[in-house]
């Protein structure tokens, strides 16, 4: 981002909604829902979500650069 000028990074509607729909179908393929502990929905296929999403050129986010957002 910083070679390119950019300093924003945000998902669009779509990405969100599917990553939170992706988040509930592991979640309750575990025990996670029944438990008190967080870390109990794993770590593996979060790492693997994110790399999938690096591997496509970060699909689902948009960049910008400061002068196109305000504060």
């Amino acid at each position: 981002m910083r070679d390119n000028g950019l300093d924003v990074v945000e998902p669009t509607r779509d990405a969100e909604r599917e990553w939170s729909d992706h988040a509930q179908e592991v979640a309750y393929s575990t025990l996670f829902p029944q438990s008190a502990i967080w870390y109990m929905g794993g770590l593996q296929p979060y790492r693997q979500k994110c790399a999938e999403i690096a591997g496509n050129e970060y699909e689902g986010f948009t960049f910008t650069s400061p002068s196109r957002h305000s504060v």
